[in-house]
């Protein structure tokens, strides 16, 4: 790549991590309808199923990691990076 991908996040390595500012994930799918019906990323949706609020989207959670890699491995992270995870419950804003 010929410009950093991510301008406005500092991250430094210190004591053999890659340390940063926090990161909050926002819910970006508030609003999605499809198939004419809401989602459960949607308040009222996850309201009627009873859960505390709408879950954040799964790729939101996974580009938190982004600098993180890119800081670590470079362009190697886009091209070979991976990275797994199991969450135990929603996470909600």
């Amino acid at each position: 790549m010929s410009s950093h991908p991510f301008p406005s996040t500092s991250l430094e390595p210190r004591d053999g991590r890659v340390v940063g500012p926090e990161r909050q994930p926002r819910q970006m799918l508030a609003d999605q309808e499809y198939d004419g019906h809401t989602s459960v990323h949607d308040d009222a949706t996850a309201d009627k199923l009873g859960l505390q609020g709408a879950p954040i989207e799964g790729p939101t959670h996974f580009s938190q990691f982004d600098p993180v890699g890119y800081e670590r491995w470079g362009d190697r992270w886009f091209a070979e990076g991976c990275i797994s995870a199991h969450f135990q419950t929603m996470v909600i804003e």
